[in-house]
């Protein structure tokens, strides 16, 4: 359990990991992208694993779902709240801003 000062609903990791894998996934037009996270003990001295691959931004996010809720930081409803928001973001910004150069 993490003890942090920070507002718990809705979630804000959740909104940014969202509208982050959404708007990655439509540049690319598929969720079927490789990621690998790096974290340094020296940041994160908790840390067991510094490194992660990822194949599917789906199974990035429901990872980051399932520490933010296992460490005691969010509640269920407010990951899937948070990331409502960061999807209407990321289709907002796919929409207006994501577009074919000459």
């Amino acid at each position: 359990m993490l003890t942090v000062n920070h507002p718990e609903y809705p979630s804000g990791h959740a909104f940014w990991s969202a509208a982050v894998t959404d708007a990655i996934a439509s540049f690319f037009g598929t969720d079927r992208v490789q990621w690998t996270i790096r974290t340094s003990k020296s940041a994160v001295p908790q840390v067991v694993q510094t490194e992660r691959t990822y194949h599917d931004l789906n199974a990035l996010t429901r990872e980051i779902d399932d520490a933010r809720v296992w460490a005691g930081l969010h509640w269920r409803h407010s990951m899937r709240h948070g990331a409502e928001i960061g999807h209407r973001v990321a289709s907002h910004v796919a929409e207006n801003f994501f577009r074919a150069t000459q």
